[in-house]
């Protein structure tokens, strides 16, 4: 290892996923936390977590409070720092210090810049160690604290607030968003997994993952939304069954829910064409129902 600057994509999402499984001793100072996938990868011994960790920062969506419930389970330590700004990671063999939060769009979606340096340079050490005095700084939180705040918050939808600031970015488009915390290697697995092959299917897989890429895992069509509805719903030649389950699987990986069959009474998958009111109609149930 040596030391380089990481820009933000999926070499820098992959690179944290790495580096978190293969770490005992980790420490996380982030002010945003919504990458609760983390800890499907962790096998550390010994994680220190420092955030901001606020109603308000989980109520709009900036970090996720199914990481700190994860985090509490495994025993991680975690401190609240008040107007925290720093962004740092430090693992047995490198630190990554730079803009990312510990987030979806600080990993993938968002212009950063990171600087990786490994345990060889001597800075490493002082780096580290003014990591821990910042990290002690903070007030301990008890896995008590962490369940009290998941019992304050509405539920695990988008709040109101996220949500109108997706709709102020997308106000002229009716697009469908997905789960800010969606993993690029989650998509081409599910989709691997629905074997069934025909010529339009093959299409809609190319189609959304198109649009993923294109909006930086933001959004997809409406009509790859209501085209993924007439395949979870086959109304003819029983084969296409095949697909309906995974597409299912698919649907709940995108949106953290199932699309179901009708909409307001409409099986919107069976239309040839949908009006500017009908995607409306889809867009505010879609947004009504989207969970993290």
């Amino acid at each position: 290892m040596s030391k380089g600057i990481i820009l933000n994509s999926i070499q820098l999402q992959e690179k944290m996923i790495s580096l978190f499984s293969k770490s005992k001793d980790i420490i996380i100072i982030s002010p945003f936390i919504n990458f609760s996938k983390f800890f499907d990868y962790y096998k550390g011994e010994n994680t220190k977590i420092a955030t901001n960790f606020t109603k308000e920062i989980f109520t709009r969506g900036s970090s996720d409070i199914d990481f700190f419930l994860k985090a509490a389970e495994k025993n991680a330590e975690i401190r609240h720092i008040e107007k925290l700004h720093s962004k740092l990671y430090i693992f047995d063999d490198c630190i990554i210090i730079g803009s990312s939060n510990l987030t979806y769009g600080g990993l993938q979606k968002n212009v950063e810049t990171n600087i990786l340096i490994s345990k060889e340079f001597e800075s490493y050490q002082s780096i580290k160690k003014e990591a821990l005095k910042l990290y002690n700084s903070g007030k301990i939180l008890k896995k008590d604290d962490v369940k009290k705040m998941k019992k304050l918050l509405p539920d695990n939808k988008f709040s109101k607030e996220y949500l109108s600031n997706i709709k102020e970015s997308y106000k002229d488009d009716l697009v469908i968003i997905v789960r800010p915390s969606l993993l690029k290697s989650e998509i081409d697995k599910a989709s691997s997994n629905i074997f069934y092959k025909h010529e339009s299917f093959s299409a809609l897989k190319f189609q959304i993952k198109n649009e993923l890429e294109k909006s930086n895992y933001n959004h997809i069509s409406i009509n790859s939304f209501t085209r993924l509805m007439l395949w979870m719903y086959p109304t003819y030649k029983s084969c296409y069954k095949n697909a309906a389950e995974p597409t299912k699987k698919l649907s709940q990986l995108l949106f953290g829910y199932v699309i179901p069959e009708k909409i307001e009474g409409k099986a919107f998958g069976r239309y040839n064409y949908i009006n500017k009111y009908e995607k409306k109609i889809i867009k505010k149930f879609h947004e009504e129902n989207i969970r993290f």
